[in-house]
């Protein structure tokens, strides 16, 4: 949970940036660092797909870890749990970045992060498929029930 937080974190960031960026651009004192900026804002636009690619390697590293760990049976009802914990926190965090982003000084600059906006929409379902990933992996092998 705590990538994910960091992945929110640094998606608002972006979002700022780039906002502030396009605000910056629209000043005629600054006509002529624009180059300067347009090169800010297409690397900044550059690491949107850095944030579903943080989830996606939390999500695999996960499954990595888990088909490692050794388990059994009986610790299933805890990770339920866990999981019934950890998709309303998704939820919450994909609220925060919808607010973020739907707020007006940020719309514009959220456009241009199609990715980011999308990996925060579906946040608590990509959580609830790898934790129902999870669980298969670390129940469904067979390791004798050593824990």
């Amino acid at each position: 949970m705590a990538a994910i937080v960091a992945a929110l974190v640094f998606s608002i960031s972006v979002l700022v940036g780039v906002m502030l960026i396009d605000e910056f651009i629209a000043v005629p004192e600054l006509a002529d660092e624009v180059g300067y900026m347009q090169q800010a804002k297409a690397a900044l636009l550059a690491l949107d797909a850095l944030v579903a690619v943080i989830v996606v390697g939390v999500c695999l590293s996960s499954l990595i870890l888990a088909f490692l760990i050794r388990s059994h049976p009986a610790f299933f009802i805890v990770s339920f749990l866990i999981t019934l914990v950890l998709i309303p926190l998704s939820a919450m965090v994909g609220n925060i970045y919808e607010d973020f982003a739907t707020a007006p000084q940020f719309t514009a600059a959220a456009n241009q992060l199609p990715l980011q906006y999308y990996v925060f929409e579906y946040l608590p379902k990509i959580t609830a498929v790898f934790a129902a990933l999870i669980a298969v992996v670390m129940y469904g092998k067979n390791d004798g029930g050593v824990p």
